[in-house]
């Protein structure tokens, strides 16, 4: 799945202003490392996230997702503590791509990288439960 919106003119005041860092442009905010198009607009940043049908992970996701200010991929396996159903007030965002992938096939993550080309990554896949991760 690819991302429709490619540009968008971007507000202060998102919950993730001060962590994204945001450089005051023309009528906007530009992230540094974007590149400007228009003055006001930017490219978007993409953001993978492992781990994002979990609990902190869906949390994560929705979160930098209210920003408006970022694309989001969500690499998640959908083991035990996957549940795509939390997830499911932003599955039709165009800033929204998820791929069902285990994070230890080298090869299928390598795809994931190369389709979305992240700018960062979030690492929150785990096993949580102590019995799983012996």
């Amino acid at each position: 799945m690819r991302f429709a919106a490619q540009q968008r003119k971007l507000t202060s005041g998102s919950i993730l202003d001060q962590h994204l860092n945001p450089v005051r442009t023309h009528g906007g905010y530009l992230a540094p490392g974007t590149a400007t198009v228009n003055p006001g607009l930017v490219i978007l940043k993409t953001i993978l996230i492992t781990g994002g049908a979990g609990f902190i992970g869906s949390t994560t996701v929705r979160t930098f997702l209210a920003t408006g200010a970022v694309r989001v991929v969500n690499v998640d396996k959908l083991t035990y503590a996957g549940n795509l159903d939390s997830l499911e007030d932003v599955a039709g965002s165009p800033d929204y791509a998820f791929e069902p992938v285990d994070i230890c096939d080298g090869q299928a993550l390598r795809r994931v990288f190369e389709r979305h080309r992240p700018s960062a990554a979030v690492h929150l896949a785990a096993e949580s439960h102590v019995d799983r991760s012996i």
